[in-house]
């Protein structure tokens, strides 16, 4: 893991929430619009699960840049993210070989409540 960063934080912004849900097809309105989320009992638009999926599989695109490929990325979503929170995710190494890497991958919220937790696997 020493060519791969270990943390990612982004901002969850209106604009990305679109974007993603533009190249998704995932357009359910409680992302899109305000009123839509408050309707279903949300203070604000909700991101996409697999939006902070996305932003957690660039902690390995620098071992994808040189020979490996994920085999395995699976989270559970224990909490939800709205527009204007900060994910952090961090990954940590669990096994680490020539021919295989095993990460934990852990994305929380700026109030460090978790949002997601699982697991990702390279091999080469």
């Amino acid at each position: 893991m020493n060519r791969c960063c270990e943390i990612i934080k982004m901002k969850i912004t209106e604009e990305l929430i679109t974007q993603y849900a533009a190249v998704s097809g995932d357009t359910n309105p409680i992302h899109l619009l305000k009123s839509a989320a408050n309707q279903a009992g949300f203070p604000h638009q909700v991101a996409h699960g697999m939006l902070s999926m996305a932003i957690g599989a660039k902690l390995v695109s620098p071992l994808i840049q040189i020979g490996w490929t994920l085999s395995h990325y699976g989270v559970k979503f224990s909490s939800p993210l709205f527009v204007n929170d900060m994910i952090t995710i961090e990954a940590s190494s669990v096994t680490q070989s020539d021919k295989k890497i095993a990460m934990k991958v852990i994305g929380k919220n700026q109030e460090h409540n978790k949002v997601m937790h699982g697991k990702l696997e390279l091999i080469k």
